[in-house]
């Protein structure tokens, strides 16, 4: 004679038996940030004219102008879209809603 159980496994418990295991612990934090430092960029040199043409928008630019920024940051190239909430010529800083970014690290400034 077989055995039962007495009461049927509640589903909520019967589908932990299947929830991944980790077998060591940290792993997929060690595995995202590996990935993540391996696809670090460069930063990408402006050209003369391209440059010319940045500093053109920015002297042009005033808060409260919408733009949309591409900037490097930490390996990477972000993007910005927004209201220009400060634009300190003196320090070479652009906030757009809460992202502050230095003049030195803009790409592109629509």
């Amino acid at each position: 004679m077989g055995n039962k159980p007495g009461k049927p496994m509640p589903i909520s418990e019967r589908a932990k038996q299947f929830s991944p295991f980790a077998a060591v612990a940290g792993l997929d934090k060690a595995l995202t940030e590996t990935e993540r430092a391996m696809m670090k960029t460069e930063k990408r040199e402006l050209s003369e004219d391209d440059s010319e043409k940045l500093n053109k928008i920015l002297s042009e630019l005033k808060k409260g102008d919408s733009v949309k920024a591409e900037y490097y940051c930490d390996g990477e190239y972000l993007t910005a879209e927004g209201i220009v909430t400060l634009l300190d010529k003196i320090n070479r800083i652009i906030k757009i809603g809460d992202t502050a970014i230095g003049f030195d690290k803009l790409y592109i400034l629509k």
